[in-house]
């Protein structure tokens, strides 16, 4: 099968709009901490908390500032057109998700998290390549379609994606 040479770097569903390949990791572990510039993305940064805990048994310290290794996520004051439009930046030492509403950072978390899945999980921690990545939803709504009468995933799989689309909405 062919596939583009950013798909192989990038392997997120459904390809952003734009990913910019970087060089370097960042190491995300228990010394990470979740910064939320915004008291609106209070609920967000609890999320992303417990995702990572399940994920991989990390517990990452929510704060209200700091420095250092750190995932930051922001609210941009910009207009946009789109309001769940986010912008994720991977850099060494630092991850920073932005948008101009709640809803997009939540979907940048989202896509934070599927890079965290695919990553190797060493003792409590997970290494992810540098990259910056700027993504908008096609349309102004999320859909999903499950056919288990052709591809059948079993109830395991379908009780962990269940509690996952209970959050994008």
């Amino acid at each position: 099968m062919y596939l583009p040479s950013i798909a192989q770097q990038c392997p997120i569903i459904p390809m952003p709009n734009n990913v910019q390949m970087l060089k370097g990791s960042v190491v995300v572990s228990n010394s990470t901490s979740i910064i939320t510039l915004s008291p609106e993305l209070d609920s967000q940064a609890s999320y992303l908390q417990q995702e990572l805990l399940k994920e991989g048994s990390m517990t990452l310290a929510i704060k209200n500032a700091g420095t250092g290794n750190s995932i930051t996520l922001a609210l941009t004051r910009a207009k946009q057109k789109n309001q769940a439009a986010f912008q994720l930046e991977i850099r060494s030492g630092d991850i920073k998700i932005s948008a101009a509403s709640a809803e997009g950072v939540f979907y940048g978390i989202k896509l934070l998290l599927q890079l965290i899945r695919q990553a190797e999980l060493k003792t409590h921690s997970v290494v992810i390549s540098c990259m910056t990545i700027n993504d908008a939803p096609l349309y102004a709504w999320r859909g999903l379609l499950l056919d288990e009468s052709r591809h059948f995933f079993g109830k395991q799989w379908l009780r962990k994606s269940w509690t996952g689309w209970l959050f994008t909405n």
